[in-house]
């Protein structure tokens, strides 16, 4: 019975491997990006970039790994306050929806918090994905305009379902 439950919790947190995608690290996470996508480092921290981000030549949308080794937690006020703070510095004049929402991405136990504000009559969006990683918490940021964040939403949701502690023995050319 016991190694029945086992498999089920096992089978429930798998994290997913991205087809034709490419395997990372970031402060103890492994995570897919999708073939099209490429990655650099920011001084915020790991940037994804998707290959047809931002035609127009001016920022659309971004997407980056960050990190903050004072936060050990993912509940509480100081953790709030350094999501709100990082979010203000990212794009001034945003305003929270809510509470951080309790979600799971691939083998994670995460939050979600969202950010709002108009633009020139554009709604921009902060989403903030946060999960532990080595020794502090970890988040993903998801910044643009709503309506191109939206047509976005698949290909980043496959992001966050490859999500896993540590590293996976069977993901090879994992890329740090």
């Amino acid at each position: 019975m016991v190694s029945l439950l086992f498999a089920l919790a096992l089978h429930m947190q798998e994290a997913k491997k991205i087809e034709g995608g490419s395997s990372h690290k970031f402060k103890g996470l492994t995570f897919d990006i999708p073939g099209n996508w490429k990655t650099t480092n920011s001084d915020m921290g790991l940037v994804l970039v998707p290959n047809d981000a931002n035609p127009s030549g001016s920022l659309e949308e971004a997407y980056a790994f960050a990190s903050d080794a004072a936060l050990k937690e993912l509940d509480g006020e100081a953790f709030e306050r350094a999501v709100d703070k990082l979010v203000e510095d990212v794009q001034p004049g945003m305003t929270r929806r809510g509470r951080p929402e309790k979600k799971r991405f691939g083998d994670l136990e995460g939050r979600v918090l969202g950010y709002d504000s108009k633009v020139e009559n554009r709604t921009v969006e902060v989403r903030v994905y946060a999960f532990l990683g080595d020794g502090c918490v970890c988040w993903l940021l998801a910044l643009g305009y709503q309506d191109v964040l939206a047509k976005r939403n698949g290909e980043f949701a496959a992001v966050l379902g490859s999500l896993s502690k540590g590293g996976y023995e069977d993901w090879k050319n994992v890329e740090t």
